[in-house]
């Protein structure tokens, strides 16, 4: 009784730590965020004369800039004077939320009641490849090596989608983000930026990862480690190995792979990892399918978001090879003269 009662009591704290730092990290951003975060009708209402001095630096011409009532409310022209829209709130405390819920975790709420399993995993898993006799799961095989993955197809869906002028470089969050995942990832897409117009989907990163040729490679990786943790590469009915089916051999997995996760951390961090990214990547696969004319917000497109959404990385990956390019963008009108 006493281990559950610490258990629990571990569980209350590391929770309301969890959301005092969602709530603390989303009010900064919210308060301290800087201009090029803040929409343009707010950045007006605050600063007129910061708004039109960036105008003066940015635009290149005479810092004329062109403003229109819409709603009621004043909107600037987001190309002339270099400022984006940001994400809204909702958007900051969901994935500030996650990081903070992730960060929990991995620190002092996941269990790691068995410490030698935790240090012998991947001496176990070495022996694995090496086709000797290990204890290793294959489940939790599959999750460790395919999670290089998941960061990689979100780099082929934010990456083509940055605007050039956003002040947030998008870099060192994805290289980050193939060691440790939401942890480095969940910051940027809190803060980063989906406005309509010129993107940086020529860049490095953009070409390196959004392209055809990588997206087919994770998508057949993505298949591949997929049917390893279900077991059909184990020996089977179905290759001759063995008399065993595969929905026998998957369930037996299965059921050490539950284990590994009420005992070892090494098992949990991961595969929590790995549910959060995907996650995150629900707002990203939305406005790329948006902005390639795939997604009008009918029924039928909610049904193929959704398909994509319901294979976890399978379907990210899927997307990314049978994508269309972006649209090209036309550049602004001139404003008449005055």
């Amino acid at each position: 009784r006493s281990d559950i009662l610490s258990y629990k009591m571990r569980l209350c704290s590391g929770l309301l730590i969890a959301l005092s730092i969602a709530e603390g990290a989303s009010a900064f951003s919210l308060v301290h965020q800087p201009v090029l975060f803040r929409s343009p009708a707010a950045a007006l209402r605050r600063s007129p004369q910061k708004l039109f001095r960036i105008a003066e630096q940015n635009a290149g011409t005479s810092g004329r800039v062109g403003l229109r009532r819409s709603g009621g409310l004043i909107a600037a022209r987001a190309q002339e004077i270099g400022i984006m829209e940001g994400s809204g709130p909702l958007r900051k405390v969901a994935n500030f939320g996650i990081l903070a819920a992730f960060m929990a975790w991995v620190t002092f709420l996941g269990p790691d009641v068995d410490p030698e399993g935790t240090k012998t995993f991947f001496a176990d898993t070495l022996k694995f490849f090496q086709g000797q006799e290990s204890p290793a799961n294959p489940i939790l095989v599959a999750i460790w090596t395919a999670f290089p993955l998941w960061p990689a197809a979100l780099a082929g869906l934010i990456c083509p989608l940055k605007p050039k002028n956003q002040a947030l470089p998008d870099t060192p969050f994805v290289a980050a983000s193939f060691i440790i995942g939401t942890a480095a990832i969940a910051p940027y897409l809190a803060l980063n930026s989906y406005a309509e117009g010129e993107t940086d989907s020529d860049s490095t990163l953009a070409k390196t990862f959004g392209g055809k040729p990588a997206a087919i490679v994770m998508l057949v990786s993505a298949l591949a480690f997929l049917a390893f943790g279900v077991g059909v590469f184990a020996p089977n009915d179905i290759n001759g190995g063995s008399d065993y089916p595969i929905d026998v051999i998957f369930f037996t997995y299965l059921k050490g792979f539950w284990s590994l996760l009420q005992t070892q951390k090494v098992a949990s961090a991961p595969t929590l990892d790995c549910v959060f990214l995907w996650l995150l990547s629900a707002k990203p696969l939305l406005e790329d399918m948006k902005r390639r004319k795939w997604f009008s917000g009918d029924a039928a497109d909610w049904a193929l978001f959704s398909s994509f959404m319901a294979a976890p990385l399978v379907g990210m990956c899927f997307w990314l090879c049978v994508r269309p390019e972006l649209p090209a963008i036309s550049p602004p009108a001139p404003e008449p003269e005055a």
